[in-house]
Formats: C-alpha cells, structure tokens, sequence
C-alpha cells in the first residue's frame, strides 16, 4: 500500500494542501496589512496607508475590507477613481437599504390588510390592499416583484370589496 504523499493522486493531493496553506498565509498576511493600515490611518498617515493597503491587496485580491479601505484613503488623497467607486458603493448600498425597506413596508402592509379583511374592516381592507398595489406599482418599475404577490393583493382587495358591498346592503 502506498504511503501518504506517494503513488497516484498522493502528489496532487500534497499540491492542493500547499496551496490552502499558502492562500491561508496569503489571507493571514492582508488581513494583518489593514490592521496596520487603520492604525496609520488613526495616525493621519494616509500616504503610508494607501501603500500598505496596496500590499494588502495584492496579496489576497479578495479581501473587499482592503479594497474598500484603498478607495476612502484614496478619496481623502484627491484620487478620483476611488472616489468614484466609493460614492458608487455608497450609493449601492443606499439603494440595497431602500428596496428592503420597501419590501418590509409592503409586507406590513399586506398584513394589516389581511388582518382587516379577516376582522371584518372591509373598506378599510380595500384602502390598505388598494394603498398596496400601488406600492407594487412603483416597486415593480424600478425592481421584481413578484407576479403571484401582486395577484394575490388583487383578489384580496376584490374580495374585501364583496364583502364591503355584501355588508352595507
């Protein structure tokens, strides 16, 4: 029997080790650039910043602390590629929050509208579905609602409509 290390698969294998434990030191090694970077960073020192973020980075090009630490120090040193790419993170960010926020609105409001519908508040239903949809409306322009939801809050609001008619007859 072959020994570990030797024999068919036995090379590729101590090949594939030696390359998780140098992605480790790699890794290790960027990690620890930014650490030293935020202290010159606390320390005003954004020139020796930049560098040693630029180090960081080329030593593990997937580390988006180094990169996004790279673009700030790069916007308080004048340069406008990095500045574009903050406020453009910025504004990425931003944008994520407010289609959670939107998607969280919309579903307090689906059901306040259910729990309406469910207490017998059918008019009240039909203004919060009716409220809803149009919500949807404006959500679907600059997203992807779901077709299914907005048929849902339809019939919903259709129903809660019957039913108000049904009541005041």
């Amino acid at each position: 029997m072959p020994s570990e290390g030797t024999g068919e698969g036995g090379g590729a294998k101590d090949f594939l080790e030696q390359l998780v434990v140098q992605e480790q030191a790699r890794r290790g090694t960027s990690r620890h650039l930014v650490e030293q970077a935020q202290r010159q960073i606390g320390e005003l020192h954004y020139a020796d910043a930049r560098e040693t973020l630029q180090q960081a980075v080329s030593a593990d090009p997937n580390n988006q602390e180094a990169r996004r630490l790279l673009d700030a120090v790069g916007f308080l040193l004048g340069d406008r590629a990095s500045e574009i790419r903050e406020i453009t993170r910025e504004l990425q960010t931003r944008a994520r929050v407010a289609e959670t926020q939107a998607i969280a609105d919309m579903h307090m409001l689906f059901e306040e509208g259910v729990r309406q519908l469910d207490q017998g508040e059918y008019d009240d239903a039909t203004k919060t579905f009716e409220r809803l949809l149009t919500r949807i409306h404006y959500h679907e322009q600059s997203s992807t609602t779901p077709l299914a939801f907005r048929k849902r809050v339809e019939q919903l609001r259709a129903q809660s409509r019957e039913r108000y008619q049904a009541g005041r007859r």
